[in-house]
């Protein structure tokens, strides 16, 4: 009895437990550990994962723009590929670079195209523009992303959207501002102290926006607003083709060449300061036009360049500029396409205290500022177009507005992501 007593007693006892339930909680923490280990292995390649992603995007859009770059560089005809790129078949030209850090992006541009689509966009025959699209493959450690790009040029025909003022990046008109014309922007109008508008407003994109503006209510004016599509894309304003003109020119039948009037200098810098000075017909050249008042007499058909040091080297640096001030008048008793002012680079190019123009001034890289009393019949075309204090603008008498060839830049009209791999094995732009 004492025996089965001690044996109940020590199967009783709790000596020992406390062992137990520890490597039962060992047990259980190395368990979470170790879910814990897969869940950070499986985070941190996540993490990698994401992050090589982001990378490869950025690396696409640089693809896309190396592309552009090199085809404007090159300038090939819109039958060819750039020089440097691969032809791959009779549409198709490749290229690639490492971007480093275990990147890279390849790239197929079309020729110039007519039909099909781009950037999820129709592509419709335009004998003004030509049109190109861009597919570029980006990987980073394995990840892919891919974008698709539209690129467009003008061809030139004609050199300005409409008949009217348009300013690329903003058209901004304050203090009493009337327009017989169409007045437009890729990215922004301000109408401010009275505007009226005879043809409405164009936007070159959807998102174009139109500032404060107060509608005069006049009869013949119009505010309705009219946006371009995606699809349509924005606007496109190139350089005119200057040629040879800085070297085969008119420019020696200016006269006088050292007088009271006018003088031009060995660096084709042109002043005319008072008096009258006149432009026979033809074809002229000058790093910089400075006009201290007077009349300007044009007689036939006048096309004036302004050049600029990053096209001619022989342009010295800070010119490339347009100025007038204090009462200066084109003369011209013909259409306003008997004159015409093109500026191929940034300027300025400025107009203050009474202008009176019948010409047509295109300068798509320059800001143009008007400044008290401004008279214009013909078209404005710049990146910026500033009046400030009274501009009357008169389309052409005829309608008609210049024709030429533009240099070749290519500007992006639409951009789009593609899926991470093509979607049909023999061709490396579909899934876009």
């Amino acid at each position: 009895m004492r025996l089965a007593s001690h044996i109940i007693r020590r199967l009783r006892a709790e000596h020992g437990s406390a062992m137990v339930v520890a490597m039962g909680a060992m047990s259980v923490i190395l368990l979470l550990s170790a879910w814990a280990a897969d869940s950070s292995v499986q985070l941190s390649g996540n993490s990698k994962r994401d992050l090589s992603s982001k990378r490869a995007l950025p690396a696409a859009e640089a693809g896309l723009r190396d592309a552009t770059y090199k085809l404007n560089n090159r300038a090939p005809a819109g039958t060819a590929c750039p020089a440097g790129f691969t032809a791959q078949g009779t549409t198709l030209c490749t290229n690639g670079e490492n971007a480093g850090n275990g990147t890279r992006y390849d790239y197929w541009m079309t020729k110039a195209i007519t039909s099909g689509t781009c950037a999820g966009f129709t592509v419709t025959p335009d004998p003004n523009l030509e049109v190109r699209c861009v597919t570029v493959r980006a990987t980073a450690n394995g990840e892919t992303r891919r974008a698709q790009a539209r690129l467009v040029r003008s061809t030139g025909l004609p050199l300005f959207p409409f008949p009217g003022i348009f300013g690329d990046q903003l058209v901004q008109l304050k203090n009493n501002s009337t327009v017989r014309g169409a007045l437009g922007s890729n990215v922004r109008v301000e109408l401010e102290n009275h505007a009226c508008i005879r043809d409405g407003i164009e936007l070159g994109t959807p998102g174009g926006t139109v500032g404060p503006r107060t509608p005069s209510g006049e009869a013949g004016c119009d505010s309705s607003i009219v946006r371009h599509t995606a699809a349509e894309g924005p606007f496109v304003l190139n350089p005119k083709e200057f040629g040879n003109s800085n070297t085969v020119n008119n420019n020696a039948a200016l006269a006088p060449l050292n007088g009271s009037a006018g003088s031009l200098n060995s660096f084709r810098e042109m002043r005319i300061t008072g008096s009258n000075y006149s432009f026979p017909e033809g074809v002229y050249n000058f790093c910089s036009l400075y006009i201290e008042g007077g009349t300007i007499t044009i007689s036939g058909t006048v096309t004036i360049y302004i050049d600029s040091r990053s096209r001619d080297s022989t342009c010295r640096t800070n010119t490339g500029t347009l100025i007038g001030n204090n009462n200066v008048v084109f003369q011209n008793p013909g259409d306003a396409t008997n004159l015409q002012i093109y500026v191929y680079g940034a300027g300025p190019v400025e107009f203050k205290n009474n202008l009176t123009m019948n010409g047509f001034l295109h300068a798509p890289q320059a800001t143009v500022f008007f400044k008290n009393n401004t008279s214009i019949t013909g078209g404005v075309a710049a990146k910026i177009v500033e009046s400030h204090n009274n501009l009357d603008f008169y389309t052409s008498a005829s309608g008609q507005l210049p024709r030429g060839t533009t240099v070749p830049i290519f500007y992006r009209t639409a951009w789009r992501e593609c899926t991470p791999s093509a979607t049909s094995p023999t061709d490396d732009t579909s899934g876009c």
